[in-house]
């Protein structure tokens, strides 16, 4: 990752490219985090209000799971 990170889904050819929230969310996913967890982390890394940052990141990460990037949990 770095400045101008892309994802490429294997499966599909789909490659996708990340702005530096969608770039900072995904390096934190591990499979071992919860997103408050994860948001928790960027509110230390970024100065921004938590529930907005709560909500940011909720509707990224369905955006993340409806485009197949990420599973949802239990999947």
């Amino acid at each position: 990752m770095g400045d101008g990170a892309v994802v490429l889904l294997a499966r599909s050819g789909q490659l996708y490219t990340c702005n530096g929230t969608t770039e900072a969310f995904l390096d934190k996913v591990d499979g071992a985090r919860n997103l408050d967890q994860i948001v928790d982390l960027l509110c230390e890394e970024f100065e921004v209000d938590k529930g907005t940052l709560d909500q940011d990141m909720a509707a990224l990460a369905t955006d993340l799971i409806s485009e197949g990037i990420l599973a949802a949990p239990g999947a």
